[in-house]
């Protein structure tokens, strides 16, 4: 099989000495050009399938592509009002997110389709327009991306226990009490799309409403083990 190495001498090195040597003002653009991507084809790992340049291509253009995604939700945020209306929805869980913002949380996870938080709060907007099969679905999304992170699988576990499903409730519970609470932490403070939120109410301490939430977890857990099947409505969805 043609190496990398072997590929760029044929593809791009030949070609190049064989350019005709008279003067011409295009002609050092060429060479810049195909030096440039003789010199990246080169650089790559070895390789006995010349795929690996298609895969260098391919990130190429999905870098740009996210660059584009990102840019784009730049010019979409949303104004904030309506962050302080979703902080205050989610801490006294009654309220409806706006269009705006439910569209904007669909842009994110499409443009960052690994980002689990983008998917925890779009579940959320879902949640309290009513949509709550599609609710259902970021929850789980959330929770599958990062399985450490407490609010996503929370509220995962919090939907199957409203839809009766004791058996994967008590398991997701399970799950949620052994995670560690300074890997939640870290991911709200990290992550642009809680800091977002946050911005819009400095006040809000999320350390608080994470230890509220493991203990209404704990409280949740105990009456699934003693088979007494708890109301759903003792737990609130939230984002954090």
């Amino acid at each position: 099989m043609v190496h990398v190495h072997g590929l760029a001498m044929s593809i791009i090195i030949k070609p190049l000495m064989r350019l005709p040597s008279k003067k011409s003002f295009l002609l050092p653009l060429l060479w810049i050009l195909l030096l440039f991507l003789a010199i990246k084809l080169i650089k790559m790992e070895d390789s006995p399938n010349p795929s690996a340049v298609l895969k260098w291509f391919q990130d190429k253009r999905f870098e740009t592509k996210q660059a584009a995604g990102i840019k784009y939700l730049n010019m979409i945020l949303p104004p904030t009002d309506a962050y302080k209306e979703l902080l205050r929805e989610n801490d006294s869980g009654t309220g409806q997110p706006s269009a705006q913002l439910t569209t904007y949380y669909e842009q994110i996870v499409t443009v960052m389709p690994d980002n689990s938080q983008a998917y925890n709060v779009l579940g959320f907007c879902y949640f309290r327009q009513g949509l709550y099969e599609q609710a259902y679905d970021q929850f789980q999304k959330s929770c599958l991306l990062d399985p450490h992170s407490f609010w996503g699988c929370q509220n995962w576990a919090t939907m199957e226990l409203g839809l009766h499903q004791y058996d994967a409730a008590e398991k997701l519970f399970t799950m949620v009490l052994n995670s560690d609470p300074r890997h939640t932490l870290e991911n709200i403070s990290s992550s642009k799309v809680y800091s977002d939120i946050l911005a819009s109410g400095p006040s809000y301490n999320p350390g608080t409403s994470l230890q509220q939430g493991y203990a209404d977890a704990a409280k949740i857990l105990y009456l699934l083990q003693k088979n007494l099947f708890p109301d759903p409505s003792d737990l609130h969805i939230r984002i954090f």
